[in-house]
């Protein structure tokens, strides 16, 4: 229905284009809104996705440095003493400590004489 009155001399005086013209600017502003938002919400998620990758990268190069720690530990027969749980004293910790370095001076020694065996066994 247009709802124009006699009164109305000038077209901008009509209640019908005042109407479509506030229609027109209100869906302007929610398409330039959705069209903001949009862009702000596509750069968070890029952000939040891009540390998500990095985090895990790092949690995957932290891994990788672990599992090459253990099995280098594991080649060479090393030990630890788990000195949180331990409570020892200087003297004490000096004491495993050398327990350790003797018992691996003396794997060494069997592996040497091993090797010494199979190389004479060999010429």
């Amino acid at each position: 229905m247009n709802h124009k009155s006699k009164l109305i001399v000038d077209e901008e005086d009509d209640l019908d284009n005042f109407n479509l013209d506030i229609q027109q600017d209100i869906m302007d502003a929610g398409k330039n809104y959705l069209k903001y938002y949009g862009k702000r919400k596509l750069r968070c998620k890029k952000f939040k996705r891009t540390r998500r990758e990095r985090l895990n990268e790092l949690v995957r190069l932290i891994n990788d440095d672990v599992c090459k720690l253990q099995m280098t530990a594991e080649e060479k027969r090393l030990h630890y003493l788990d000195l949180d749980n331990m409570k020892l004293d200087d003297g004490q910790i000096k004491e495993e400590i050398q327990k350790e370095l003797d018992a691996q001076r003396e794997l060494e020694q069997i592996e040497a004489e091993q090797y010494a065996k199979r190389k004479e066994d060999m010429l």
